[in-house]
């Protein structure tokens, strides 16, 4: 019976060990500082939305991902996107999500800055919500630890953390 007390707080003392070593490897993708210019144009009834983002020279992260969060009865008759990233449109939570990320090569570095995403609307220009996230590598989570187990990890994830998501105008909505 003791063996087996032993044995299972061994168990549990190496458990919460990597919990607190995966816990240390987690670095929050909201290290930017971020600038986003947008223009509008329209023809017709269409607008036409274009975005430039500026990465701050005091940013200590590239920026991989960029979203825009817009009501989901708005139509995008067409996207682009800039130089080596790829985009897409999805519902999820009662909102539509324009995505658009990139791998190493694109990643907009501290000091510069990057252009070339759009998107084709019929509604006029209104204040929302986007969302951008700098790029740090995945937590290390040893051999047979749960990938969910790290508090507050889930809060680092898109849409979840305060401390990177921002307001723009000009922005269909």
């Amino acid at each position: 019976m003791k063996t087996s007390l032993i044995a299972a707080f061994v168990v549990v003392v190496c458990l919460f060990a990597q919990m607190i070593h995966a816990q240390d490897s987690v670095v929050a993708g909201n290290q930017i500082q971020l600038g986003l210019y947008v223009s509008a144009s329209r023809v017709d009834t269409t607008f036409t939305y274009n975005y430039r983002i500026t990465n701050s020279n005091s940013s200590q992260q590239s920026i991989w991902q960029f979203w825009l969060v817009l009501p989901t009865d708005v139509t995008v008759s067409s996207m682009s996107s800039a130089l080596g990233w790829l985009g897409a449109s999805r519902i999820d939570k009662g909102q539509r999500l324009i995505e658009w990320g990139t791998g190493d090569s694109y990643q907009i570095g501290p000091g510069s800055s990057l252009g070339g995403w759009s998107i084709r609307t019929a509604r006029p220009p209104s204040i929302v919500r986007y969302y951008s996230e700098g790029y740090a590598p995945s937590p290390i989570f040893p051999d047979g630890m749960a990938t969910d187990s790290i508090p507050g990890y889930s809060d680092l994830t898109p849409l979840r953390s305060g401390d990177n998501r921002n307001y723009s105008w000009a922005i269909p909505g």
